[in-house]
């Protein structure tokens, strides 16, 4: 083997000891026996792409081990897209802008479009430089055409139009904690940074230093309205800020790092597959889906407000070892830990009395590739989608045979590469929108996010920080779901939370669901451990 292969295989062990959190990896161990998932994919390849590799999502798919992509794609072969020209003035959106472009903005007691930010507080070592980082972080906007969009309404509806740069907004603050009342104060001024935003002028990304002097650790809040950007982007804006920044405190060049693909591009290809001759198929597919036959979820007060003040999550965990045997068991049952929740879920739902047959939207990051073959993995923007979907527990027994027949429900779903997302927002075609808006709103939604890898992404002056940080969004809004069901894997362990309205549901109500959902993760990480026994022996 060459030193230049070694090195290759090198680099991408440590990449995959960091996306997996493991401290040894071997090169012939497959991606998904070691839990890999859709979302974790997306980052070890944009990792692998900054490091200098040319492999896709698709490719990681196919070529599963570290030997495998090493030959495929050596170190160093990365290129760059061809810049692409757009001409147009403004654009149609995304399908959750269109989505949330869609809810009531006539009613300034209901919502503030904008006031929806994602949030990451940091905390940066004494001696942090401010305008150094603001140096580095310029050129790292300058890569990313979303971060330029802003957004009016126009007789077609609302667009998206780019400004000439990909401005941010920055400011410094001193807080003295030695005063009375500091640690309010710092809450009232994130709470105040993050009402700032201007839709149509911009700038929609903004960086406050909350600076305690030289010899103590400052705090550094990252705001970005949600319109432009999600959970996936916010890691690759992280990373590339952060490398930047280290570049310039070590007085050497920052790497070059392979470009995004084109966000206009993107959008371009996206409307053009949903208005094609091959999307009436897939139109016919979710329309024939019976949707109005859906019961409504049992409610302790059916008429209560689901307003964002009223919202609270109950939160649980696996510990690590039951997570690992789910994680490690999805290449085995050619499944997903998203599966092995939505099964965990059915199953729940029909032992607390709830339902047998339900509908959830299902949130999916929105990088699939699509026909042009154009990797995403290092795309920023709001791509997420949320496609509903109906799983049915009626007749079919716990564990395994749930957790078969979950899959092979959700397979039906997912073999269109068109989602109902994309119909429903995008289409040119206005009766074909109107039809599939006129369902009944799922109250169910699941957004699995896979594997936080902040700890591991960040590196000195940097460090994950939590601290007051305010509002990201407005509380007058209204969550859109009855029980909003989000999960990830976070230090090892599946940690889930169902967030409901108290006005809605009782406490103990919504404990005993969490209850019942935890139980059968457990329960299915012991018959999966046992089947993998029963295999080795």
């Amino acid at each position: 083997m060459t030193q230049s292969a070694k090195r290759a295989r090198e680099t991408l062990a440590q990449i995959w000891r960091e996306i997996f959190g493991l401290p040894e990896v071997s090169l012939d161990d497959s991606f998904y026996d070691l839990g890999g998932d859709s979302r974790s994919a997306v980052h070890l390849v944009a990792r692998a792409r900054r490091a200098g590799f040319d492999f896709t999502v698709k490719d990681l798919m196919v070529w599963q081990t570290i030997d495998a992509l090493a030959e495929l794609s050596p170190a160093g072969a990365a290129t760059g897209p061809a810049s692409e020209v757009h001409t147009e003035s403004t654009y149609p959106l995304m399908p959750l802008q269109a989505r949330f472009f869609d809810s009531r903005f006539d009613d300034p007691t209901y919502f503030d479009p904008a006031h929806f930010n994602l949030t990451v507080p940091l905390e940066v070592d004494p001696g942090f430089s401010f305008e150094m980082f603001r140096d580095g972080t310029e050129r790292v906007l300058s890569r990313h055409e979303a971060l330029r969009m802003r957004f009016a309404q126009s007789a077609d509806g609302w667009r998206q139009q780019p400004a000439g740069s990909a401005e941010a907004w920055y400011e410094e603050v001193a807080i003295d904690t030695r005063s009375t009342g500091w640690l309010q104060e710092m809450d009232l001024r994130v709470d105040r940074f993050h009402h700032r935003f201007d839709l149509a002028t911009g700038p929609l990304i903004r960086f406050l230093f909350l600076n305690r002097g030289e010899t103590e650790p400052g705090w550094l809040v990252m705001d970005v309205h949600h319109l432009v950007c999600d959970g996936i982007s916010i890691s690759v804006l992280l990373e590339e800020i952060q490398d930047e920044y280290l570049a310039r405190l070590a007085g050497r060049p920052t790497a070059g790092l392979p470009e995004p693909c084109s966000y206009l591009g993107h959008l371009q290809d996206l409307h053009r597959q949903v208005n094609s001759p091959a999307a009436d198929a897939i139109s016919r597919f979710w329309a024939a889906q019976p949707w109005n036959s859906i019961a409504p979820l049992p409610k302790d007060q059916p008429d209560g407000s689901r307003q964002l003040r009223h919202i609270k999550q109950i939160k649980a965990s696996l510990d690590q070892g039951r997570t690992r045997v789910l994680t490690t068991s999805v290449a085995r049952f050619d499944c997903s830990v998203e599966d092995m929740l939505l099964a965990s879920l059915a199953q729940s739902l029909r032992e607390t009395g709830w339902a047998t047959t339900f509908a959830i939207d299902i949130c999916r990051h929105g990088r699939d590739p699509l026909p042009s073959g154009t990797d995403t993995s290092r795309l920023v923007g709001w791509l997420n989608t949320a496609d509903p979907h109906i799983i049915s527990s009626d007749g079919i027994a716990d564990g395994l045979p749930m957790l078969r027949s979950v899959v092979s429900q959700v397979r039906t779903f997912r073999q269109h590469e068109t989602g109902w997302s994309e119909l429903r927002y995008l289409s040119r075609d206005p009766e074909l929108r109107n039809r599939l808006s006129a369902w009944p709103r799922r109250e169910l939604y699941l957004n699995y996010q896979g594997r936080d890898i902040s700890n591991d992404i960040m590196q000195a002056p940097f460090h994950p920080a939590k601290l007051p940080a305010g509002s990201p969004v407005a509380q007058v809004g209204e969550q859109p779901y009855q029980i909003k069901i989000s999960a990830e894997i976070r230090d090892g362990r599946l940690a889930f939370g169902l967030a409901f309205s108290t006005e809605v549901y009782e406490e103990a109500t919504i404990e005993q669901l969490s209850q019942a959902l935890s139980d059968n993760l457990t329960r299915l990480a012991a018959e999966l451990s046992a089947q993998e026994a029963a295999a080795i022996r």
